[in-house]
């Protein structure tokens, strides 16, 4: 029996959402099933952000390096997608994976422009309250099929503390002045573990300081990146950078309010007459929400039993029972009505009323001590009543004065004005700087820098198109114009360090040989790279042989310097509101092998010969040069259509890349590959049902070089349902067809989803079923397979503060090795105190025949002193191996992972 491959390393688990293990058998191009298993590694889950979102590990247990790219997918309860994020390609080498810097800065985000949290996201960069579902998917480069997958889902219970604004809130200029602004926001990261984690180069304990402020004087920002860690050394590429850059986007961003600013307030005054209607009405909103807040309510009601109670006492003191004058009354009574019978005997009657005034006179008394007292009680309302006085009077004020303007009147001009300049066409980076120019709102230096799209000196990462430069660190200069339809971008710098190893005559290891590279270009033409353009795009990459020392014995096994010229033409076409796009590019490069052998005769093919030194004809004619230099091509082209509202989308694209194009500014681009897709999707019944489609076909050795020719043919279609208070259903099925001159390799994958919030009163159970089946047949039936996997995650959410996730795995395989069926069991609570103290503890099992692996971890995560927030993990893990077999050698171990992170905004 085999060992399952998922237990080969180290496991961790999420803050709020406990992992579930989803391990994809996809043949891709050969007979070696690609293994691959995303873990979470977790962070500061409850500040979801952009950073946090990448806190995993990639495992890659198929043994070869495989050409790979991630999308991530993150969608809301209601499966609403929120935001689409896609890394650039990369190599995923055996072992584990962790998402570099390079990685995550280059990575390709998409939002969706009807969803109030990816406008937040967008905006704010961190998500809002809310549950959302985050799946982690590994794609292979070649096929674009699923070679691995995690999904788990976070509940947001409380947003991060934001730095406050100075106009929002009301407070005075900062110390360093009314135009200097400065802002950001650092995080420290410090990483312990007993253990190196297994088939990873990374340290078990590392120490990681991210620094990124921006200063902005009179709306000029300027932005710096400094990135420390321990995890540098000097046998790789750099780990630490600094950057200093044009903040292009906050400058948009500055000018933008401005405008709003503007347009809401002085021209609404000019147009009527001086009177700032917005003002009027959130004075008259703030004073009424004064009066109406629950504190004001009671004192104002406890004011009037005041007033109440003083009338009472004076009325109380002005009264006085006179004995004499009721006998007078008495006396006038019985001569009004002649009534003889009534007997006055003036003394009874005296001593009576003499008695009933002693009793009404200590009743008197009685009653004006209990007023006084209660006045007593009372008088500290009487320096809050000519307060609430002087905001009731506002009040009535601001009252009397908007109900005597003419509604109909401004709300005309408002219209009018709204419809000469829309507030919602600032995004628009023309429409916002005319605005500002026809107005007078710019600074004098401002109106040139709206030409600057980028300007950055130190590390950066240019992007202009898939053939030429993509995702590529540079350390130097990168700058980009755009201006009247007019884009001019510039690099200069290098894309690699010089680097060797540490011990020449006792490490062999090729990779580690790297020579220092030196990249100059640019790209011109004409149109935003976002819009209808054209440009044409210039790259020269040159190794400097003198960077390093090679030493004799090393020379044979040591790479030699090269050198790489690429020129490229790509457009976009953008037709009917942007409903139908058009777009492709044409590129073509030349390699040298080794530029010290530029000159050699023994290297030259004597028939074709062309001198490489010309490499821009060569490039541009195709010529064939000699066995020291490679001249190729790569072509796209392609169309999108988006109709009927958005609910019928359809792409097609043909794309080929040869086999001697190469390009250093996208080094992990498919080579000698050939391919031609197309894609439907429709939405039916307002989006509740979505069908999709397509269909794709790759095949390779287009030159006819290599002894194998390969193919691939698929095909698939997906179904959802999404119906308001209904359980969400989706299914998809996608059949392989993969082969080359020996062999044939037919695979199906099936995939449902159902997923379910059911309220009982205040607290939430969210259900998500996952079932997936794979089944692979060839002609050698000894690389059948086939596997299920069943996955039950169950979050309930008691209140805001505390939730309880329990997640349950079933994976079984069965291949040329034998059949193991692995269960797993994942339990984790969730506990916020004082709305700012994010507990969360879980703890996890997992086994099958041969081997078992459980542990339990703590995680806290607390924001004090208003802008700091401190997150710190724990966690044990321990496995054990059961049987011992040719397949499963692996040694039991204990790791305990410790990892503690300060991030800080300001």
């Amino acid at each position: 029996m085999t060992r399952l491959p998922m237990f080969k390393n180290n496991l961790t688990y999420n803050i709020y959402c406990f992992h579930n293990w989803i391990v994809l058998l996809i043949s891709v191009y050969g007979t070696v099933n690609a293994q691959v298993v995303v873990q979470f590694t977790s962070s500061n889950d409850n500040n979801l952000n952009f950073q946090s979102i990448w806190n995993f590990q990639v495992n890659n247990l198929s043994g070869p390096t495989i050409t790979s790219y991630i999308e991530i997918k993150i969608t809301n309860a209601s499966t609403e997608p929120v935001v689409v994020i896609q890394s650039p390609r990369f190599e995923l080498v055996e072992g584990l994976n962790t998402p570099s810097y390079d990685i995550i800065k280059n990575a390709k985000i998409d939002y969706n422009k009807n969803n109030q949290a990816a406008t937040i996201l967008k905006k704010e960069e961190y998500f809002p309250q809310g549950l959302y579902y985050i799946c982690i998917v590994v794609k292979d480069a070649k096929s674009d099929a699923e070679i691995g997958q995690n999904c788990t889902q976070a509940n947001i219970t409380f947003e991060p503390v934001k730095p406050k604004n100075e106009k929002t809130d009301g407070k005075k200029d900062s110390f360093l002045g009314k135009h200097v602004k400065f802002s950001g926001h650092t995080e420290i990261t410090g990483v312990y573990s007993n253990m190196q984690p297994l088939g990873s180069t990374t340290p078990p304990s590392y120490l990681q300081w991210y620094l990124n402020p921006t200063l902005s004087v009179y709306d000029f920002p300027v932005s710096f990146q400094l990135l420390l860690s321990t995890r540098q050394t000097d046998t790789q590429q750099n780990i630490n950078s600094f950057n200093v850059q044009f903040d292009a986007q906050q400058f948009k961003q500055m000018l933008m309010q401005r405008a709003i600013a503007f347009a809401q307030d002085k021209i609404l005054k000019d147009k009527l007459g001086n009177l700032n209607l917005e003002t009027f009405t959130s004075q008259f909103n703030t004073i009424k929400g004064k009066l109406e807040s629950p504190g004001a309510l009671l004192e104002l009601g406890q004011i009037k039993q005041l007033d109440s109670l003083k009338n009472s006492l004076s009325d109380l003191q002005n009264m006085k029972l006179d004995s004499a004058g009721i006998f007078n009354q008495l006396r006038q009574l019985k001569k009004l009505t002649g009534n003889d019978s009534l007997s006055l005997d003036t003394s009874m009657i005296r001593a009576k009323m003499d008695s009933f005034k002693q009793q009404g006179d200590s009743l008197m008394k009685a009653k004006t001590d209990s007023l006084k007292k209660k006045i007593k009680v009372l008088s500290w309302l009487e320096e809050k009543k000519p307060y609430y006085d002087k905001l009731m009077k506002q009040k009535d004020e601001l009252e009397a004065h908007l109900k005597g303007l003419n509604i109909d009147s401004l709300t005309g001009k408002i219209d009018e004005f709204s419809s000469k300049y829309d507030v919602k066409k600032f995004n628009d980076p023309n429409y916002l700087y005319g605005f500002l120019d026809k107005f007078k709102l710019f600074r004098k230096f401002e109106k040139v820098m709206t030409a600057v799209k980028t300007l950055s000196i130190g590390t950066s990462y240019p992007n202009y198109s898939d053939f030429t430069f993509r995702g590529v660190q540079l350390n130097g200069f990168n700058i980009e114009l755009e201006k009247w339809n007019t884009y001019i971008g510039f690099i200069f710098g290098t894309a690699l360090q010089g680097i060797m190893p540490s011990n020449l005559q006792g490490n062999n290891n090729n990779v580690l040989y790297t020579y220092k590279r030196n990249v100059i270009g640019g790209s011109a033409g004409y149109g935003s790279k976002e819009k209808s353009h054209i440009h044409f795009t210039l790259l020269s990459f040159d190794d400097d042989p003198t960077s390093i020392y090679i030493p004799d014995s090393m020379i044979g096994m040591a790479p030699r310097p090269q050198s790489n010229q690429v020129m490229s033409t790509d457009f976009k076409l953008q037709l009917f509101k942007k409903k139908i796009s058009i777009y492709g590019e044409l590129a073509g490069a030349q390699t040298i092998r080794d530029i010290t052998l530029i000159d050699s005769t023994f290297m030259i093919n004597i028939t074709n010969y062309n001198n490489p030194r010309e490499w821009f004809s060569n490039i541009f004619l195709q010529k064939d040069v000699d066995l020291n230099t490679s001249v190729d091509f790569a072509f796209k082209a392609g169309a999108e259509a988006t109709l009927f509202k958005g609910l019928t989308k359809i792409s097609t694209q043909v794309k080929r890349v040869g086999p001697g194009f190469y390009s250093f500014g996208n080094p992990f681009m498919m080579r000698d590959m050939f391919n031609i897709e197309a894609k439907v999707s429709q939405a039916f019944w307002k989006n509740r049902i979505k069908l999709s489609g397509f269909i794709r076909r790759n095949i390779d050795n287009l030159e006819q070089t290599k002894l194998l020719t390969s193919q691939l043919y698929n095909f698939g279609f997906d179904f959802s349902l999404n119906i308001p208070k209904w359980p969400s259903l989706k299914i998809a099925m996608t059949p392989y067809v993969q082969s080359n001159d020996s062999m044939n390799m037919n695979i199906n994958v099936l995939i449902a989803n159902t997923n379910y919030i059911c309220k009982i009163k205040k607290t939430q159970l969210l259900s998500n079923l996952t079932y997936m089946h794979q089944n692979g047949t060839a002609a050698d039936s000894s690389m059948n397979f086939y596997s299920h996997y069943i996955t039950l995650l169950n979050t309930l959410l008691i209140s805001k503060t505390v939730s309880v996730n329990i997640t349950q795995n079933y994976f079984l395989i069965n291949n040329r090795y034998g059949k193991v069926g692995t269960y797993a069991l994942n339990a984790s609570g969730t506990v916020v105190a004082f709305k700012r103290w994010n507990n969360s503890i879980g703890t996890t099992i997992s086994f099958n025949e041969n081997e078992r692996r459980y542990g339990g971890y703590y995680q806290t995560s607390i924001q004090f002193l208003k802008y700091f927030t401190f997150n710190i993990r724990a966690e044990y893990s321990r496995y054990d191996v059961i049987n011992y077999t040719a397949n499963n050698i692996n040694i039991p171990f204990d790791q305990v992972n410790i990892r503690g992170i300060l991030t800080t905004k300001w």
